[in-house]
């Protein structure tokens, strides 16, 4: 799929965003203030994620990466989702994605995701855009590595719509919060 059917299948399923996936496993101390990955998600429903460096576009301290990146509003304009360290969404995977597959339709029921850690940018372009505009190699500005994705999930695109985190998730959360402050 192109990014303007995708744009468009987005916008007409209900969400605002489009994104390609990955997968990379839990980690025990993530960018977005040291968070493990399984411990935050353990018994909420959500599933958590690293969203790209040009999602994260504002760094902590000003750096360029990769420490307690938060969305701005120059990246939203060229296309790329508000989706900083502990940033909330809803979405899909759809029946499709690179290498060709695209049976129309969605591969998953919705789902929810926390943004806990950040995939830094490839200059390859591979996957992770390193800038907000660039786009990876499958075309995608926007670009989630699942800690571990839902059965049956294998690099699927996936739409989706920023929404609040619930309070257990936001409680879970907070510590790490003050260590990105």
């Amino acid at each position: 799929l192109g990014n303007l059917t995708m744009a468009l299948a987005a916008g007409s399923l209900g969400y605002s965003w489009q994104a390609s996936t990955t997968r990379y496993g839990d980690t025990d101390k993530t960018s977005c203030g040291g968070l493990d990955t399984a411990t935050l998600v353990a018994g909420t429903g959500y599933y958590s994620v690293a969203s790209s460096q040009a999602m994260q576009s504002k760094m902590l301290w000003g750096g360029s990466c990769c420490y307690c990146g938060s969305s701005t509003e120059e990246a939203a304009a060229l296309g790329v989702a508000p989706m900083g360290c502990f940033s909330c969404a809803r979405g899909r995977f759809l029946n499709a994605g690179p290498y060709g597959r695209d049976a129309g339709g969605f591969a998953s029921e919705e789902i929810k995701i926390v943004v806990s850690d950040v995939c830094p940018g490839d200059p390859t372009g591979t996957w992770c855009q390193p800038a907000p505009g660039d786009t990876n190699s499958v075309g995608m500005k926007n670009h989630f590595d699942f800690s571990v994705p839902p059965s049956g999930i294998n690099n699927n695109f996936f739409v989706f719509k920023p929404e609040a985190c619930s309070p257990e998730l936001e409680a879970r959360m907070s510590r790490a919060q003050g260590a990105c402050r």
